[in-house]
């Protein structure tokens, strides 16, 4: 049986191609401009549905991400990645993550550690493609962090002060009371609340009431989370989004080549070029080779385009924070191999928030940094999970030959375990300098010149002279699979996969034809703690302190009609705010908003 792994990003209008031609299958608009014949390009926007714009550290910002079509707010189809980053107002980076979408979707979090300075901060949203048409049409939040275990807090303050004593001699506001309670509802949902006024460690709930029927289904987040007592920036809403079909683009294309970012349509891209090691100059129809350490399923191969370059997307989960590229075919050593590393994009001067400190927030930033060091304190007690990355079987590997070495008597070396133990694999001496192993494949094929596939604890092999001597002691498994494999260009009769025990082969790499790369891991998505209390009864909760500001967190939904959530508040008083938004798969935005104080 042959498998044929598909080429990704032959050349760049191959995958503008395929892009536009998803939409075109879909029933996208993709139009031409029948005068000058420019061509426009879907485009894309991201909007986030923030817990909070002013957060402490110790804090967490959490984050729901939608990304849309520019001109509908439909869910996009082209982009299966997202980025999110926080940056200072000197231009620095808090945090780069990076998210995984399905169907537009995802979400993620980022915990505030000490390190991060006071200041007023921008949380940015973009996808690869939109780096194509400017950066003034990214997703832009204000966010003013505190580090009250500093005491440099002059970004706050009109002059210059020295400690936070100081800086609480000034004056300013106080903590919103009970009665200032703002409702906000979209047109189209109520939030119908059980109560709006509870005690401490007390159950509320509330339903999602249509005030007319909805036949369209939204994809929504949910937010509780105690009203801050301080001054924060504005918060921008889902509401606010407007699409722009029948608006005139500003950016339109000759032809695919003219974008510099291409579209992550099926993961995450690494790209990168080869050059002739002599002549310094491109080459074209080279097979390169990605695969990441401890994990088979993520062997790749791409082949280079007129330009020399080359494109992997990364389309699965993975756990390791490296891969192996390499140059493939005869004399690898002659090639030059250039890794593209992804650029932040320069954002420019922006205006931010300006946040200013008073005498009058004391207590509460004292309070507020006091509750934060005992919810983190008893963490354990109430964590989030984290889901393990599921690593399934490659398959190239399925009805394999697996062969455990601990069922056997061992023998010093890989080529001794080939000879006495593994079957249908053998050694083949192709010059007196070299040895290599071939794999005695499934009828109906016939014998080749083609080498197998060599992997070791996930690691393309080249050079299986290297392996002739390797100590079997350190060797688990051996796995041999007998079919014909076929991966872009190359092909390969068999595949060899061995385990070592602790899964730690790395090779020796010339840093030439063979690089390693450092990955950028899309972030995992948790599973967030749920606090409940039972009624009349004494548990190990109910001992445990409990000064939550954020009562609830449901990053990810559809709105049904009628559905209950149940929370439970903390030991933290004042005024609480549910936050619900999104968007309906037909590109109709959701925004309502209902209070209720805990005494």
């Amino acid at each position: 049986m042959s498998i044929t792994d598909i080429k990704y990003g032959n050349s760049v209008k191959k995958l503008m191609v395929l892009c536009c031609s998803l939409y075109l299958g879909n029933a996208v608009c993709l139009s031409q401009n029948p005068q000058n014949e420019k061509i426009e390009f879907p485009k894309e926007k991201v909007y986030l549905h923030v817990n909070t714009t002013l957060a402490f550290v110790g804090e967490y910002i959490l984050y729901s991400l939608y990304c849309l079509d520019d001109k509908n707010l439909k869910p996009s189809k082209i982009s299966k990645i997202a980025y999110v980053d926080l940056i200072g107002e000197n231009g620095e980076y808090v945090f780069q993550q990076k998210l995984r979408l399905e169907q537009g979707r995802s979400y993620s979090d980022f915990f505030i550690p000490t390190s991060v300075p006071s200041g007023n901060y921008k949380l940015v949203g973009y996808t690869q493609w939109m780096k194509n048409f400017g950066v003034m049409g990214f997703y832009r939040q204000d966010i003013t962090i505190i580090n009250p275990y500093t005491g440099d807090q002059s970004v706050f303050l009109e002059k210059d002060l020295d400690s936070l004593a100081e800086i609480l001699n000034v004056t300013g506001t106080s903590e919103k009371k009970k009665g200032n309670l703002v409702r906000e509802a979209s047109e189209d949902l109520e939030i119908q609340l059980n109560t709006s006024e509870m005690g401490k460690r007390g159950k509320n709930s509330f339903s999602l009431r249509p005030k007319t029927p909805i036949a369209e289904l939204y994809n929504v987040s949910i937010s509780v989370r105690k009203i801050d007592a301080l001054p924060s920036p504005h918060r921008t809403t889902a509401t606010k989004n407007k699409g722009n079909a029948g608006m005139e683009s500003p950016s339109k294309a000759s032809s695919a080549n003219e974008y510099q970012f291409l579209p992550e349509i099926r993961g995450a891209l690494l790209s990168g070029k080869v050059r002739s090691k002599e002549t310094g100059k491109p080459q074209s129809g080279m097979g390169v080779s990605l695969s990441v350490p401890g994990h088979s399923t993520h062997f790749k191969t791409a082949t280079t385009n007129d330009n020399g370059d080359f494109y992997f997307s990364i389309d699965t989960a993975y756990e390791g924070e490296t891969a192996i590229i390499q140059v493939l075919g005869t004399g690898p050593g002659a090639y030059q191999l250039e890794i593209v590393q992804s650029q932040s994009p320069d954002m420019g001067k922006s205006d931010f928030y300006d946040f200013k400190l008073s005498k009058d927030m004391e207590q509460i930033i004292l309070a507020r940094s006091f509750h934060n060091q005992i919810e983190n304190a008893f963490f354990s007690v109430k964590p989030d999970t984290i889901p393990t990355v599921e690593i399934k079987t490659p398959f190239f590997l399925k009805n394999s030959l697996e062969f455990n070495l601990d069922d056997f008597t061992r023998f010093a070396t890989l080529r001794e375990t080939v000879i006495e133990i593994v079957e249908h694999l053998w050694i083949n001496r192709e010059s007196p300098d070299y040895r290599s192993f071939k794999v005695r494949v499934n009828p109906p094929y016939s014998e080749s010149d083609n080498k197998p596939l060599v992997l070791i604890d996930g690691i393309q092999v080249l050079d299986h002279e290297s392996l002739m001597d390797f100590n079997a002691r350190q060797i688990q498994t051996v796995d041999v699979g007998r079919n014909r494999y076929v991966f872009g260009k190359e092909m390969y009769d068999g595949v060899i996969r061995i385990q070592t025990k602790e899964g730690n082969y790395f090779p020796i790499l010339n840093d030439v034809s063979a690089k390693k790369v450092k990955l950028f891991r899309p972030q995992v998505q948790k599973k967030y703690f749920r606090q409940t209390y039972q009624e009349n009864t004494i548990s190990k909760s109910k001992r445990t302190p409990d000064f939550r500001y954020q009562l609830m967190w449901i990053p990810t939904g559809q709105l049904t009609s009628d559905t209950e959530f149940v929370f439970y508040s903390s030991d933290i008083q004042g005024t609480f705010e549910i936050v619900i938004e999104g968007f309906s798969e037909n590109g109709n935005a959701l925004f309502a908003r209902e209070v209720f104080y805990v005494e």
